[in-house]
């Protein structure tokens, strides 16, 4: 046979409850069925089924059914049949009576199925964890007395102990533990305990040497950093309602120990000026001296854990410790390194200077902080190839005026200062020629300490060489008032009726007329300015990080500044248009282009410098040609063929200048007013400038002079012009030709003879 049905594998009932088996086979008839517990045949029990009421643990088991026929026999799988049987007590706890302060034990022990769960109770109240056969109180109080009962339960059921009654009686103190001797190094702690039992609430007094301490009511006694008063008799007394007991006496030794430290003092690098305090803290045998040092030496007065220190400089660098000591013996802190740094710092600055084209200058400065020390110099904000604390200029040029500034650096910082140096003409005259109906063109007599000059509309102003200012021509609209204050100037520029001066620390004045705020210097051009320009109603300066600042009239654009516009290195001024030339040598325009005047030509390449008229614009290139765009009504901006060597251009409205490196002056466009008929007196000019109608040149003042020798008469001079005699001075001069600068008269033996220079 087959058994196509098993059993069910695990049954578990309850004692008294019932189990049904049955199973299921197959085969040659006959089958006939017999049930099995542990292996052994259950009487009668030969059905297919099996039906167990009233079980009993005895009848817990492994349950088979075997099927046979006349060919064989076939066993099912096991039947686990588990009886289970509800908790119940078979030892109850039992009640005692108890001192306070004392321990007590409750236990109970079940039968039935395990596993059990255990919870006991306190006048039918759960105690939090008292989950176990066994309850146990440590220290009873009178709390603790009541009735107790525990909860025993298992899979099936539960079941409550009998109530039992604890008694706490109320009991004196009991000291369990007595505090134990210590022995400790000064400057140590020590600690002392006791532990007592009995009534509560119980209350602590310790006492030293037989005197309470004050604040010592708990069942420890912590002493800290203890010293020789500190040693001694410890006891403690622990009282209750109904008694008090005393604990034995502990003692407390205290050996002599050297300083040593706790808290040491640390280093710092600061800043000089800075404040510092320095601590240190050592523990030992009472008492402790103390005293710093720095670098090994003892600081006077310094005897205390701190070391304050203020307004610190390089010299109180160094390494600081403390050195502690007492009776038994001394100690030195970890050293704390003290650096004072100090940034770079101005020692004395670079101051402006006025010089003269050819001069020598020195630009010295002197700086303080750590070493080391490192210089770097910019000349207009760009930097030049020079790293010490003086740079010498030899044989200076006007375009090395401007500001220079020296940065000295160290590891902690910087600093810089700026000067601005001048360079001027040396003292010169002036010519004037061309228009005059506002006496722009008539010079004042006896002039010859100009470095500059300047023309407007229908005036010219000059600069002096000690700074002051001077006007001429129409003064309308105070255009020629200049001036008086104790500044000094160091360039000048001239507009239709106003006029721009430079101070020798490089802010603006301008005076004249106003009518567009043209001489109203806005804060942008109040200091740090390299060049000016004027134009009819409008004003330009160059600033030393190479941006230019305008002014002043705005109506045709003049005065607005093209965006992102930077190193600019020279600025010019039409008549409503502006100009700016750039490090790279190209030029930038703004302003009124009817005729192409701020549109310089694609061919311009390489300018060193740049004028502007009142229609049109001219440029020198570094090969010393000129270029020039915009109207050509008057023929301004036809260059003179083969024109070269040339060292510096002005525009006036519709003429153009270039100054020759032989001090020649070329003029091309408008002669209306004679203004390009160059007089004599312009012979070897130095610089030159323009007006409205008129012209303006620096030129050497006239020096005579004589000086007897062996080989005749010799005669000097400088300032250009002819050499002329005369043997009386009632009669004309005439011309000695051929001759510049320099005449030896060989025939000393001939009639008194008077010499003068015509230009």
């Amino acid at each position: 046979p087959t058994i196509t049905t098993q059993p069910t594998a695990n049954t578990s009932v309850i004692a008294g409850g019932s189990v049904y088996l049955t199973v299921a086979a197959m085969g040659i008839a006959p089958l006939s069925y017999q049930w099995t517990l542990g292996g052994t045949n259950l009487p009668v029990e030969t059905n297919y089924f099996l039906s167990l009421p009233n079980l009993q643990p005895s009848q817990a088991g492994n349950y088979r059914a075997v099927v046979t026929n006349p060919f064989g026999a076939i066993t099912s799988s096991v039947a686990e049949v588990n009886i289970l049987i509800p908790p119940s007590i078979v030892t109850q706890p039992v009640g005692t009576n108890i001192a306070a302060g004392q321990s007590f034990s409750l236990s109970v022990t079940p039968a039935g199925s395990a596993p059990f769960g255990y919870q006991w109770l306190f006048e039918n109240s759960i105690i939090a964890g008292a989950t176990a056969s066994i309850l146990t109180i440590n220290n009873a109080q009178s709390v603790n007395e009541g009735i107790y009962r525990a909860v025993i339960t298992n899979s099936v059921g539960s079941v409550t102990s009998a109530p039992v009654f604890v008694r706490v009686l109320p009991a004196a103190p009991v000291i369990v533990s007595n505090p134990v001797p210590v022995v400790v190094g000064a400057s140590s702690n020590a600690t002392f305990s006791i532990q007592a039992v009995g009534s509560q609430t119980l209350t602590y007094q310790w006492f030293f040497n037989g005197a309470p301490i004050v604040g010592a009511t708990g069942t420890q006694l912590s002493l800290f950093g203890v010293q020789t008063n500190h040693a001694g008799s410890y006891l403690v007394a622990v009282s209750n309602a109904i008694g008090t007991a005393t604990s034995v006496s502990a003692t407390l030794t205290v050996l002599p120990v050297s300083p040593y430290f706790t808290v040491n003092p640390v280093g710092a690098t600061l800043v000089a000026g800075s404040s510092r305090t320095f601590t240190g803290q050592a523990n030992g045998s009472q008492p402790i001296s103390y005293q710093w040092q720095r670098n090994g030496t003892n600081l006077a007065g310094a005897t205390a854990t701190s070391l304050a220190l203020t307004g610190l400089t390089i010299a109180d660098s160094g390494d600081y410790a403390l050195l502690a000591s007492n009776f038994a013996g001394g100690s030195t802190s970890a050293v704390a390194q003290l650096t004072i740094y100090q940034n770079a710092t101005l020692l004395s600055a670079l101051s402006n200077q006025v010089v003269q084209v050819g001069d020598t200058v020195v630009l010295e400065v002197s700086a303080g902080g750590t070493q080391p020390l490192g210089y770097t110099w910019q000349f207009n904000g760009q930097p030049i190839p020079e790293t010490d604390t003086t740079v010498v200029l030899s044989n200076v040029q006007p375009a090395q005026s401007g500001f220079y500034r020296v940065t000295a650096t160290n590891q902690y910082g910087s600093v810089s200062s700026t000067s601005r140096v001048s360079v001027l003409n040396p003292p010169s005259a002036v010519a004037a020629w061309g228009d005059n109906s506002g006496g722009q063109s008539a010079v004042p007599p006896n002039l010859e300490d100009i470095v500059a000059v300047a023309g407007g509309d229908y005036h010219s102003i000059a600069l002096r060489r000690n700074g002051t200012l001077l006007g001429w021509g129409y003064n309308g609209d105070g255009q020629t008032t200049v001036p008086t204050n104790v500044l000094r100037f160091v360039a000048i520029a001239a507009g239709g009726s106003h006029n721009l001066a430079i101070t020798e620390r490089g802010g603006v004045v301008g005076w004249g007329r106003n009518d567009y705020g043209q001489r109203t210097v806005p804060t942008s051009a109040s200091n740090n300015v390299l060049s000016i320009a004027a134009g009819d109603a409008h004003s330009l300066a160059l600033l030393s990080g190479g941006t230019v600042a305008a002014w002043g009239d705005n109506t045709l654009g003049q005065s607005s500044v093209p965006q992102g516009l930077t190193t600019v290195r020279a600025i010019a001024a039409g008549h409503n248009h502006s100009l700016a030339l750039r490090i790279n040598g190209t030029v930038i325009g703004w302003g009124f282009n009817l005729y192409g005047q701020t549109t310089p030509p694609a061919t311009l390449t390489n300018a060193v410098a740049v004028a502007g008229g009142y229609l049109h614009s001219a440029a020198l290139r570094a090969n010393g040609t000129v270029l020039c765009w915009g109207d050509n009504t008057y023929g301004q901006t036809n260059v003179p063929v083969g024109l070269s060597n040339v060292v510096a251009i002005a525009a006036g409205d519709f003429h153009t200048y270039a100054l020759q490196s032989d001090g020649v002056i070329v003029g091309w466009g408008d002669e209306w007013y004679g203004q390009l008929s160059v007089p004599a007196s312009a012979t070897n000019s130095l610089a030159i400038n323009s007006g409205f109608f008129h012209g303006l040149a620096l030129v050497p003042p006239l020096r005579l002079s004589l000086r007897s020798t062996a080989d005749g008469l010799v005669v000097n001079w400088t300032g250009g012009g002819v050499l002329q005699w005369s043997p009386t001075l009632s009669v004309p001069f005439t011309d000695i030709p051929g001759y510049s600068g320099g005449y030896t008269n060989t025939d000393i033996t001939a009639p008194a003879r008077f010499f003068r220079i015509r230009r």
